[in-house]
């Protein structure tokens, strides 16, 4: 009777004891929903909540700091383990997408907006008045009027649409398929675990040009996703870089760039939603320029910073046709801080300011200063062989030497001390 006795509790044990699979199952959920739950525990809650949160958490002890603590520290080893698993399924599914390809909408050239080629029946990319611009030969390459080659389709032969269904598509592979999936997910993935970690592996990675340069199937940039803040702001590591590479995308700028949109409204100002995003990113760059960056911040941020000042430096009313306030102001901040960079005089104009000469950087911020040449604000530059500065179309005031938009400098010699650009 005793071995039998034995025999059914040995038997018990095995399949639904604590040692076996199904109990450490159940304890192994039962640890997770505490962690869970001391996640939610907030010091500040009142003390009914402090005393549930602690009570589902396992930590209990009333009037005990110990015991609050150890739930808070149950909490943020249950978030760490979160964080772990998502990163983990994120790096497997980029790499099935590095290999097998992931679609993507085609954007327009700024890369605010998705966008649709106008073409025919017969394949031809046609211009804004439905002609026929690039023409689709047997071999499938494509030839414009001039009878040239062309390669590379732009906003000549595309048009702003909503949403990704409209927009064209194109297939991604290698890595750039694997940061547009990590994009998608910043802002569509299952669990806020998920969406985060999909953020920092796109700061970890400098992938500054993907942040400035790709949409979300919802239509948003990385930095105007829900968990943006969240994600930077609790990293200590994530916070610095992006100080240093996009300064303009710190939480603490976010929010008030936010906040001065909601102040604008509550006057009665009205928005679409393309000009909401403009509008805030507008304040961020502005802030940024005016308020944030040091002198020595100018060398360190990304091309995709400067893209954007250039792209919000440059934003049109579409009632008036003119320049909105916020591209002025833009401007107007970016002139003065370089006039003043300028006055120091001595060889800091060309420390400070000539990692932004030479390549596309140079050009994007050209556009930020409402056509200037930041070789203006650098005395005793070599003049530049056949460079010109365009004019001003809008007639705006500029500040510093060459605001006629006429005058340009030359080419910046560059040393051990000021190495050229170092592009993204």
């Amino acid at each position: 009777m005793s071995a039998t006795a034995n025999g059914v509790a040995n038997a018990t044990n095995r399949f639904v004891g604590k040692e076996s699979a199904l109990g450490k199952g159940v304890q192994g959920y039962g640890e997770r929903k505490q962690g869970e739950w001391a996640k939610q525990y907030d010091p500040n809650a009142s003390w009914g909540s402090r005393t549930f949160k602690r009570l589902q958490s396992g930590h209990a002890i009333p009037f005990s700091k110990r015991s609050q603590r150890l739930a808070i520290a149950a909490g943020d080893k249950w978030s760490q383990e979160r964080d772990e698993e998502a990163l983990a399924l994120i790096k497997r599914k980029g790499e099935k997408v590095m290999r097998e390809g992931y679609e993507a909408a085609v954007l327009t050239d700024d890369k605010s907006s998705f966008a649709k080629y106008r073409m025919d029946q017969q394949g031809n990319y046609l211009d804004k008045d439905n002609n026929v611009l690039y023409t689709r030969q047997s071999d499938g390459t494509y030839r414009g009027r001039d009878g040239k080659e062309v390669t590379k389709f732009g906003d000549e032969v595309k048009e702003s649409v909503d949403t990704y269904d409209q927009a064209s598509k194109r297939t991604l592979t290698g890595v750039s398929a694997m940061k547009q999936m990590w994009v998608d997910l910043a802002d569509e993935g299952r669990d806020k675990n998920e969406r985060k970690m999909a953020i920092r592996q796109l700061t970890a990675t400098s992938s500054w040009p993907e942040v400035q340069g790709s949409l979300s199937r919802r239509g948003n940039k990385v930095i105007d996703v829900d968990d943006w803040n969240d994600s930077i702001t609790t990293s200590p590591e994530d916070y610095p870089r992006v100080l240093r590479s996009r300064v303009d995308a710190t939480p603490h700028i976010d929010t008030g760039a936010r906040s001065q949109l909601v102040a604008e409204k509550s006057k009665g100002r009205t928005f679409t939603p393309k000009q909401e995003k403009d509008f805030i990113s507008s304040k961020r760059v502005h802030y940024a320029i005016e308020s944030q960056m040091s002198n020595e911040d100018f060398q360190t941020q990304s091309e995709g910073f400067w893209q954007e000042a250039n792209r919000v430096a440059n934003l049109v009313d579409p009632e008036t046709g003119k320049l909105t306030d916020e591209a002025l102001a833009v401007r107007g901040a970016l002139q003065q801080r370089f006039a003043a960079i300028r006055d120091i005089g001595g060889t800091a104009p060309q420390q400070l300011l000539g990692h932004l000469v030479g390549g596309s950087v140079e050009e994007e911020v050209k556009g930020a200063l409402g056509g200037q040449s930041v070789r203006n604000y650098i005395p005793n530059a070599r003049p530049a062989q056949q460079q010109q500065t365009p004019a001003n179309p809008d007639h705006i005031p500029q500040s510093g030497p060459g605001g006629d938009g006429t005058t340009d400098l030359g080419t910046i010699e560059h040393d051990d001390e000021n190495p050229p650009p170092n592009q993204p």
